[in-house]
């Protein structure tokens, strides 16, 4: 019997494939078009835009459904959107947090356990490049500008996502915070091993 939830990080994995790919193609021919020669740039807008699809890809686009039908054989590919009755909001600070950890430490059942740890961890962990990428492009390196970049991006994905079928929390803007100064302390760190390594 196939597990419901394996069946959706499968569709979540290959949109993130599909939507990234889309993003950095997409990045890359703007900068060529607009004539940009600075590889530098050019990867990093490359990557960012990269990143950002796929972040959507998690967060507001479709999911994408690929497989082989069992009759015919052949590969069908399905864009999956919720319905608008599954939105729902939570806007009590803390109250998600406290029900994952609940499942997450004190839960019998395997799947609330996995979908607990994929929420905390998810929000953080799809959050750190958002502090990353920036603080290794940019000359500025200003925590402050990242923490106020990640929590208007995560204020309007939980907007959006109130009117797509999906669960907007705000819970979810803090543990993305997080994921972004966690990707700007990974910047800071690389920074000091160029620095020590310079000085050798």
């Amino acid at each position: 019997m196939k597990n419901p939830l394996m069946g959706i990080i499968k569709q979540y994995f290959v949109g993130i494939i599909f939507y990234s790919i889309l993003g950095a193609t997409i990045s890359f021919s703007v900068c060529k078009i607009r004539k940009i020669n600075n590889n530098k740039i050019i990867i990093g807008i490359t990557l960012y835009c990269s990143y950002l699809f796929a972040l959507l890809s998690l967060t507001v686009f479709p999911r994408i459904d690929v497989g082989i039908l069992s009759d015919t054989g052949r590969i069908y590919v399905d864009f999956i959107s919720n319905p608008l009755s599954n939105s729902s909001l939570n806007a009590i600070p803390f109250r998600s947090v406290i029900n994952y950890l609940k499942d997450l430490f004190f839960s019998g059942n395997k799947d609330l356990r996995m979908l607990a740890r994929l929420n905390i961890t998810g929000n953080i962990i799809v959050y750190i490049p958002m502090g990353l990428i920036p603080s290794l492009i940019l000359h500025e390196k200003r925590i402050g500008l990242i923490v106020l970049i990640t929590f208007i991006t995560s204020l309007s994905i939980e907007f959006i996502q109130l009117f797509i079928g999906r669960s907007s929390d705000i819970d979810d803007i803090g543990l993305n915070i997080i994921g972004s100064i966690i990707g700007y302390l990974i910047c800071t760190l690389i920074n000091q091993i160029k620095k020590i390594k310079r000085y050798e």
